[in-house]
């Protein structure tokens, strides 16, 4: 297991020569960004606020799922002190370059969850 590359892949088989134990990681750290984005949506503003929230909070959960997965990888291999402290810098690196060059669609997909439901976002 090495330091995450990009966001939490959700699978239903391991991926190439890796075992049950990483497909479990990756689905429960995908389940970690989902569950940090659905419960720190906005629930009131207007539509700028609507989509810088709902970017904040995909990087938000992408940092959450990148610590996560660098906890678990640096448990697994018995890390010292610096390799561990390595994985946490490079999940919390890793989830902000991947909130912030992914986390438009976040934003968008709250923009259009204003408009569809009618009372969100009334100020």
């Amino acid at each position: 297991m090495a330091v995450a590359h990009g966001l939490p892949a959700l699978r239903a088989v391991p991926y190439g020569e890796a075992g049950i134990g990483a497909l479990l990681l990756e689905n429960v750290a995908a389940a970690v960004l989902v569950a940090v984005v659905f419960f720190a949506s906005p629930t009131a503003g207007g539509r700028v606020r609507f989509f810088a929230v709902g970017w904040a909070v995909f990087v938000l959960g992408a940092v959450v799922a990148g610590v996560f997965r660098g906890v678990v990888a640096a448990q697994t291999v018995e890390a010292g002190l610096g390799a561990y402290a390595g994985h946490l810098l490079g999940g919390v690196v890793g989830g902000v370059v991947w909130g912030v060059v992914l986390g438009w669609m976040c934003g968008i997909g709250a923009l259009v969850g204003r408009a569809v439901q009618p009372g969100v976002g009334a100020e």
